[in-house]
């Protein structure tokens, strides 16, 4: 079964966000602040990981760095997601091995085609 990580503080869109994962057969495990990713990765070693990039304690893109270090991370689709898309943001999304950076709110549709594009 194939695994991914959902990680965002508001818990509306992280809930909605795994509820899609898991309808599209993933194993979900969800956090609400990027220090509670980085304990999970230690033995949850994600498919795919949707982030949000403004997280407290640790950002997205500081989990995003995290997981391209790991030797599984290669293989690992990350989805920023953000509210407050800056060209800064955007930039530095653009150096931490993001696949996709996306800005709330987040069309379904993009979540599932992503989702499914990584099933295939």
């Amino acid at each position: 079964m194939r695994r991914a990580l959902i990680a965002d503080d508001d818990q509306d869109a992280a809930g909605l966000f795994a509820q899609v994962a898991t309808e599209c057969g993933y194993e979900v495990e969800t956090v609400n602040d990027g220090e509670a990713a980085l304990a999970v990765l230690q033995d949850f070693q994600p498919d795919i990981a949707l982030l949000d990039i403004n997280m407290p304690k640790a950002d997205g893109l500081e989990v995003a760095r995290f997981i391209r270090s790991q030797p599984w991370g290669g293989a690992v689709t990350i989805v920023a997601v953000t509210g407050m898309a800056t060209v800064s943001n955007l930039r530095e999304a653009g150096t931490s091995g993001l696949d996709h950076c996306l800005t709330k709110p987040v069309d379904l549709d993009v979540i599932l085609e992503i989702l499914d594009c990584h099933l295939q």
